[in-house]
């Protein structure tokens, strides 16, 4: 119960962060503020003394305001905040039959910094590239192990909970 509320209080702060760098980057008039959303196909390949593992993508969203600097109309920086889920499934299946499936499915706050390329194809089209360095921070998600062994089928599901101050623990 504690981690739940936990996560949500954390949630409400990204929230609000968010929607106070919106504010301030919306009263500069330079520049192009934008609401992005998409489709992230994530992958987590795994090799382990030469063995990859039945990796499946998974599909997740990403959402969140962005914002271009306002450079050029050929060249520009964009930067903004996202909420972007990331992570895989996996299975294993045995010849006799018993297998293990895990999903891994972690959110993310990012904060991107891209370098834009735009090529103009007429007055209302363009093709864009853009590419760069990102900061993320883990704020929750959810795993799930299925497993079969003979006739004992067993599910378990855990939330993601990012803790302490080290970037890479948490309390799985």
């Amino acid at each position: 119960m504690a981690s739940t509320f936990t996560f949500q209080l954390r949630l409400m702060k990204h929230i609000f962060l968010i929607l106070l760098s919106a504010g301030i980057i919306n009263s500069a008039s330079s520049q192009n503020v934008y609401i992005q959303g998409g489709v992230n196909l994530a992958n987590i390949t795994s090799n382990e003394e030469g063995h990859v593992e039945d990796n499946k993508m998974l599909t997740t969203l990403n959402a969140g305001i962005m914002v271009g600097l306002g450079f050029s109309k050929l060249v520009d920086v964009e930067t903004g905040l996202l909420f972007t889920g990331r992570g895989s499934k996996a299975e294993t299946v045995f010849s006799n039959g018993d297998y293990v499936k895990a999903k891994f499915n972690p959110y993310y706050i990012e904060l991107p910094l891209n370098l834009v390329v735009n090529f103009p194809i007429d007055a209302k089209s363009k093709l864009f590239v853009h590419a760069g360095p990102y900061a993320a921070v883990g704020v929750g998600g959810k795993s799930s192990l299925e497993t079969k062994f003979g006739p004992l089928v067993t599910t378990t599901e855990t939330d993601i909970e990012y803790a302490g101050e080290e970037p890479f623990s948490s309390n799985e």
